[in-house]
């Protein structure tokens, strides 16, 4: 596991657990005393980044004296600034942390403390704003530490840049809690938190959920009042260890980071335009979507083809799985693609998983080459068997008018019009028949086209 974790740490991540599950509510408050999740502390101050309705930030006092500023996760029209762990100079939303710090520790902070600790805390882009503050503010040798949750790193130019101006000395008082599958913390060129202050912690749930693996609501308890915690019935923190998601997030970075500068810097604008409009509906065109497909295909193709080892995969197949299985993402995550992941975050790589995922993938990739295909083969022959049924009777039928027409004679020619109208039919059902049978035919051959790539 590394170092032991000191208390004053341990309860620090707790209470900066608190504060972001709870951001929402207390940022609504108006300064003052708070009581909330059986504790008490005082809100000191709430920082909203370009526009009043979008709180970031949150500064408050506990009991003890100890004073926290808490940063806030990405939100709504922030998910750009994540690409500054790529490349470029500090995002808009990193200079706003700093330039708050600073204003809050003069105003309210400077002074003011007898012995009490100062953290800087938060969550995803607000831990990375957190650690951001940590080595750039003039005012970080106050902090007493800094406690990051499931928070990208840095670029090189960033990092290069601290090193060179003297401003990685207080790195050391960085501590990162992650979530066992989280992915987030695992972006970026660079990371600066010492390996031994790296910890990981168990997710309650074993639900297959890619926000709550993210989100930190994905490894809180409650406890015997029903207030939310991180620490188990003992009073421990639940330790873990990365798990499949959190480690395939960590082959993909590093493939990204290993590509040249600008595909880097193009890939981290249109996968962070995608996430924002998965989470807030922002514009985000098919073309783009396309873009970032063809940008990461060659690479993730290297990726697929040594997790399926010795499976009888060519580049050409292996292009059509990840091809639909991206698209199963675009759509908004379906069954496929969710399997896929699932087989990834709760079991070991398992190759027979892999094959019936690949099946799937061939076949639908089939289906929506031939769209008329796309209808449940069951029902398709059932109702094939039913048409043969009163195309049959409709024989009898015509067989039956024929011995009429030669036995009866008809005054009417509007009758004996009908008659050949009725038997003009028996051919069309016979064709309708025809296709049918082929088309299940066609589907089916899909499937079996998939396992006899699967079997060899």
């Amino acid at each position: 596991m590394g170092t032991a974790i000191p208390d004053d740490v341990a309860s620090a991540a707790n209470f900066a657990a608190i504060l972001e599950y709870y951001f929402g509510t207390i940022a609504e408050r108006v300064p003052g005393d708070i009581r909330i999740n059986g504790l008490e502390f005082e809100l000191i101050h709430v920082g909203s980044h370009e526009r009043p309705d979008n709180p970031k930030v949150i500064t408050v006092r506990c009991p003890d004296g100890n004073i926290f500023v808490h940063f806030n996760g990405t939100g709504d029209g922030n998910w750009g600034y994540n690409t500054a762990a790529y490349g470029g100079p500090p995002s808009a939303i990193q200079q706003f942390a700093l330039d708050y710090f600073d204003r809050i520790y003069e105003r309210y902070i400077q002074g003011t403390r007898n012995g009490e600790q100062l953290f800087v805390t938060g969550h995803s882009q607000g831990g990375n704003n957190a650690k951001f503050v940590t080595l750039r503010s003039d005012n970080a040798d106050s902090i007493s530490n800094t406690i990051s949750m499931d928070a990208p790193g840095f670029s090189d130019e960033f990092v290069q840049e601290s090193r060179a101006n003297g401003q990685m000395g207080n790195a050391n008082k960085i501590w990162a809690f992650n979530g066992e599958n989280d992915y987030t913390n695992r972006l970026g060129q660079e990371q600066i938190v010492p390996s031994n202050q790296v910890i990981f912690l168990e997710c309650t749930s074993r639900a297959l959920d890619g926000y709550e693996a993210h989100h930190i609501k994905g490894r809180l308890n409650r406890d015997e009042r029903g207030n939310i915690t991180l620490f188990d019935e003992n009073g421990e923190l639940r330790i873990g260890n990365p798990r499949n998601l959190s480690l395939l997030a960590q082959e993909i970075n590093d493939m990204l980071i290993g590509l040249p500068q600008e595909q880097q810097d193009r890939i981290a604008y249109l996968a962070m335009k995608f996430i924002e409009n998965r989470f807030s509906g922002a514009e985000f065109s098919s073309e783009e979507f396309f873009e970032l497909i063809e940008l990461l295909l060659p690479e993730l193709q290297n990726l697929l083809l040594e997790l399926l080892g010795d499976l009888p995969f060519d580049t050409n197949e292996i292009e059509v799985i990840l091809r639909v299985l991206l698209g199963y993402l675009a759509s908004g995550g379906a069954a496929t693609f969710q399997g896929f992941i699932e087989g990834w975050l709760y079991d070991p790589p398992s190759k027979n998983h892999l094959k019936e995922v690949a099946e799937r993938a061939l076949s639908d990739q089939y289906a929506q080459n031939n769209p008329h295909l796309r209808v449940n083969t069951n029902l398709l022959q059932n109702y094939t068997a039913r048409i043969k049924v009163i195309n049959s009777r409709l024989n009898t039928l015509e067989n039956d008018l024929s011995l009429l027409r030669t036995h009866v004679r008809f005054t009417d020619q509007r009758d004996a019009r009908a008659v050949t109208n009725i038997i003009s039919e028996c051919s069309t059902l016979t064709e309708i028949v025809n296709y049918l049978e082929n088309a299940a035919t066609q589907f089916n051959h899909a499937d079996n086209f998939a396992r006899q790539i699967m079997e060899g």
